[in-house]
């Protein structure tokens, strides 16, 4: 029976995600990576208002099957940037509630990205009220 919150066909990965927690906002994607990213292990996101940097880790994607995208619950996340390797180059994709839509690569309420065919990315959030949310594959 479908319910008004019930989402058919979407995944939630956020146990599976990992996270490295920035103080500041200065590293690049070239540092990040280099970085002990920790598994986060809970269902959903939940931080108090902080000017840190959330740089989360999302491996494996594509083992998901008749997976396109990638959904971030919460409509006011401020910035919110996906990077991922385009052969030797990393590429990034911006969403959030301030960036602007013409930024966007799909306008949504939601900070939605396409990661078709990308088996590892990063995702870079710079949120400073209450951030909660889920990431969910769909």
């Amino acid at each position: 029976e479908e319910t008004v919150n019930s989402k058919p066909n979407t995944i939630n990965i956020t146990q599976g995600v990992e996270l490295f927690l920035e103080k500041g906002d200065t590293l690049t994607i070239e540092e990040v990576v280099k970085k002990d990213f920790k598994k986060y292990g809970k269902s959903q996101v939940g931080f108090k208002p902080s000017f840190n940097t959330y740089w989360w880790k999302l491996s494996g994607i594509n083992t998901f099957e008749n997976v396109k995208y990638l959904t971030m619950t919460n409509p006011i996340l401020d910035y919110v940037t996906l990077y991922y390797k385009d052969g030797f180059k990393w590429k990034k994709s911006s969403a959030g509630d301030l960036a602007p839509f013409w930024d966007r690569e799909i306008i949504y309420k939601y900070p939605v990205f396409d990661i078709t065919g990308k088996d590892e990315i990063y995702i870079r959030v710079q949120a400073f009220g209450t951030m909660s949310f889920n990431f969910e594959l769909s």
